[in-house]
């Protein structure tokens, strides 16, 4: 098994990982909206918005966005919102420029794909030599689309689905995940929260004493004085702000997604073509070298729809049931307000123009810069991933 922790040094500094959204949206002189660049750092897309909508003193509905960024690194995408507002700003953290007017409003996943440029620090010597030989390999060659650790943020710390709770009606579980779970790279007083409800766990009017006096934290407050006044684990959930249960849902049906696709691998191309490679909800397999341009043939069509009541594609009826669940049990989810997506996506992506941009060395170490463009919704990192596996 591959675990890329130890082969190379992802993210040490901001620049080493940008992304830049591509899109066409044609302009309008007339137009009802305006078209804005946004380029940010330590925030994630939802974040600065939420900062931009109070600067500006604009409703956080008003502004649309093609794409997610995480806080890692630096990203540069683009929001609209109606012409009346001026969004350009100039943050400490963010940036937002203005660019031209349309009759178009911006709508996710409505951009064309994700110009990447990565710097890989620290890389040990075989993974070096591996990285070289397989870029010019590489360069066109389909790749398996998975979802990667950046999807599964609320497994840190919990190590458990809050969703996969709520299939299996555990409400209580389920808040307990959502209200205690921590993990090392929290800020301080987070995990104190989390950590004093833990072990005050049931004890709601402490809990709500306690959350009086500390520093406020999400809407934690709400949700234990709820359940100080009523102890209806099933409803509390409910308190959990929508942005949050759509990605504990998101989260669920993102690992179903990838164990779907991991099983069709599998099935294709047997175990002895296939690598394993660790990331936060498991292992992945990805085909050895000599079997990356056997994919398209040995998959059973382009996409897959993604899970979901309607959806009665055998091979989640099949994981649901290893879990001791059904498909029907999803609409639990829906019950909560935590929906699943109804769309299709492609089993494969490629990097078209992957290429090799800069090498060196730092401090007796090799680094080396790639620089490639992808599709939406596609991960650069499982680009990495299947460089160094194959």
């Amino acid at each position: 098994m591959i675990s890329e922790r130890k082969l190379y040094k992802l993210r040490s500094r901001e620049e080493d990982f940008v992304v830049e959204e591509l899109l066409s949206l044609p302009r309008a002189e007339d137009g009802r909206f305006s078209l804005y660049r946004m380029t940010k750092r330590k925030l994630t897309t939802l974040d600065a918005l939420k900062i931009l909508a109070r600067k500006k003193r604009i409703p956080l509905s008003e502004i649309s966005y093609a794409g997610l960024k995480d806080k890692h690194g630096i990203a540069v995408q683009h929001i609209t919102a109606p012409r009346e507002y001026d969004l350009s700003i100039e943050e400490k953290n963010f940036r937002v420029e203005f660019l031209y007017h349309t009759d178009e409003r911006l709508r996710l996943g409505m951009h064309l794909g994700n110009r990447f440029t990565i710097t890989l620090r620290k890389v040990r010597r075989d993974a070096y030599r591996r990285l070289l030989y397989n870029i010019p390999r590489f360069r066109g060659a389909e790749i398996p689309n998975y979802y990667d650790s950046q999807r599964f943020g609320s497994l840190r710390g919990a190590k458990r689905f809050l969703a996969e709770e709520v299939l299996g009606e555990n409400y209580e579980e389920a808040l307990r995940l959502h209200l205690t779970s921590a993990y090392r790279k929290q800020k301080s007083y987070i995990k104190r929260i989390k950590r004093f409800l833990a072990e005050h766990w049931g004890d709601w009017r402490t809990c709500r004493e306690f959350l009086e006096r500390e520093r406020r934290y999400e809407n934690f407050l709400e949700i234990v004085a709820f359940l100080e006044r009523e102890e209806d684990f099933k409803a509390a959930l409910r308190l959990i702000p929508e942005e949050l249960r759509r990605l504990y849902a998101a989260s669920y049906q993102s690992f179903l997604w990838n164990e779907a696709l991991k099983r069709m691998l599998l099935s294709a191309l047997g175990r002895d073509a296939l690598e394993e490679v660790e990331y936060l909800a498991g292992v992945l397999y990805f085909p050895k070298l000599r079997h990356v341009h056997a994919l398209r043939d040995a998959l059973p069509g382009e996409k897959l729809e993604m899970p979901s009541p309607e959806s009665r594609e055998r091979i989640y009826a099949e994981l649901l049931g290893e879990r001791g669940f059904e498909l029907r049990d999803l609409r639990r989810l829906e019950r909560l307000g935590m929906p699943l997506a109804r769309n299709e996506r492609s089993l494969l992506f490629s990097a078209e123009d992957l290429r090799l941009l800069d090498r060196g060395t730092d401090s007796g170490y090799p680094w080396l810069t790639l620089g490639f463009s992808l599709p939406p919704g596609s991960y650069a990192t499982i680009v990495l991933k299947a460089l160094v596996s194959a």
